[in-house]
């Protein structure tokens, strides 16, 4: 053999090792994925089961039921009652029902982020943690609380993008 023949021999030796190495670490990388969103969402189910979330859940379907006749279906409430709400509970931190309302806000919202960024899908959340119908309690209540408090800047991932999104999976 020619060292021209062992030379390129060595090459195509080394471009399947390449390639062989290229589909392993893919397969990995999909593994990893995996592992990431089960522990997300073990993350997530754990929260969800907490008794403070599933105290504020309670104190919130409540709100949300005395407001909407149609909250089961995750009817949002209107703009003028979510302005009610938020002007009779303003200033009352301590209130159960602003506790509830922000401790849900922001579950919900880190929900949304881990969607919108692309770590969970839609589909899995709601399969694995439930239906994100409280949204239409929840999302009229940011917006009304940040024109409330005069804040223009509802954030990029808003409650309302994750029930638009749950919505239209869902016709």
């Amino acid at each position: 053999m020619s060292v021209e023949t062992i030379t390129i021999l060595i090459g195509v030796m080394s471009t399947i090792a390449a390639l062989i190495s290229i589909f392993f670490a893919w397969q990995a990388v999909k593994v990893a994925e995996k592992s990431n969103t089960i522990g997300l969402l073990s993350e997530i189910q754990k929260q969800r089961w907490s008794e403070s979330i599933f105290n504020s859940l309670r104190i919130v379907w409540k709100q949300y039921h005395a407001y909407q006749e149609n909250a089961d279906d995750g009817e949002p409430i209107t703009f003028e009652q979510a302005w009610n709400f938020v002007s009779e509970h303003q200033g009352k931190d301590g209130s159960e029902e602003w506790k509830a309302v922000h401790e849900l806000t922001g579950f919900w919202h880190y929900i949304a982020v881990l969607v919108k960024r692309g770590f969970l899908d839609e589909e899995i959340v709601t399969s694995a943690i439930g239906s994100p119908r409280i949204l239409g309690f929840l999302f009229p209540i940011e917006e009304a609380f940040s024109k409330y408090n005069k804040k223009t800047n509802i954030p990029k991932v808003s409650l309302k993008w994750y029930y638009d999104l749950w919505k239209a999976k869902r016709q």
